[in-house]
């Protein structure tokens, strides 16, 4: 009987330590990897008892490129490997390479609603750590880009008030966009004080300028989410941001992986022309 009552802890257990099937597709965007290439695990935070890794894709070429900075969501807490690793991450790092940009992807550690500054705190750090080994990495530090994907947004404000004077521009792809509207949607149990502002507050609050900005609204999100993104727009525009905003009604949320349509394609191509423009052009 005893042997019975565990097996279920067991079986969830083992079940908790898979990796998901949605974690491993790529986003729906095929490309040509041939001129990429790929340094991984790398330890940016350097510290003796914590090993978090960064990954850097970049096009065969000795002379340095533009970055670009990618800022997975979460809460991660249930993965039992590093979200850097994800095949989102991993297949824009290659596109991005092959279109002649460096893409840095790595893990923060968002493991819950409540791990804000923590995880605030490592994307500081990595960006950090690509500034200071721009010319072991082969990227230009004067030309980044922050690129936040859902839960990520809240947690980019200090990077991008630190480093606005190299930060080109920013992409958001359904996006929260401040940490209290992230507690609200995916926070459990106790709710803990955190102090990482939002862009909306950063631009308000410090009158801090936003570089050329492109976010992508889903249709199909949370209503939540997507009145915090009107927000935000409204906002910008009132501040003159540079900005370029693009609804796809029918989409979902993490529609680059698992909406395969003509028009995901479409905004992940203009994605990378949007990059382009602001990190290649003079």
């Amino acid at each position: 009987m005893r042997g019975l009552m565990l097996l279920p802890l067991l079986l969830a257990t083992r079940l908790a330590a898979q990796v998901p099937a949605w974690f491993n597709r790529p986003v729906v965007l095929p490309t040509d990897i041939t001129q990429v290439e790929i340094r991984e695990g790398i330890d940016y935070k350097a510290r003796p008892a914590l090993h978090i890794g960064l990954d850097v894709y970049r096009p065969k070429t000795a002379s340095p490129v533009p970055a670009v900075i990618l800022v997975h969501g979460g809460p991660t807490a249930s993965l039992p490997v590093e979200a850097r690793t994800s095949g989102q991450l991993r297949s824009l790092g290659r596109i991005l390479a092959s279109h002649g940009l460096a893409a840095i992807t790595f893990t923060h550690r968002l493991t819950n609603a409540n791990a804000v500054d923590t995880a605030a705190a490592d994307i500081r750090d990595a960006t950090a750590y690509v500034v200071s080994h721009a010319q072991t990495l082969g990227v230009d530090p004067a030309r980044l880009c922050v690129w936040a994907i859902s839960a990520g947004g809240s947690l980019i404000g200090p990077t991008v008030r630190e480093f606005a004077d190299r930060i080109r521009c920013l992409v958001a792809y359904y996006t929260v966009l401040s940490p209290a509207l992230l507690q609200d949607l995916v926070g459990a149990g106790e709710r803990l004080p955190q102090s990482t502002p939002s862009l909306s507050e950063l631009m308000s609050r410090d009158s801090l300028h936003l570089p050329p900005t492109l976010l992508i609204r889903a249709g199909k999100d949370d209503p939540r989410l997507n009145a915090g993104i009107d927000a935000f727009v409204t906002l910008a525009i009132q501040k003159g941001t540079e900005l370029e905003l693009h609804a796809y009604p029918s989409g979902q949320h993490a529609f680059d992986i698992f909406d395969d349509t003509e028009t995901s394609r479409r905004l992940l191509l203009q994605t990378v022309g949007f990059l382009k423009t602001h990190l290649l052009g003079n």
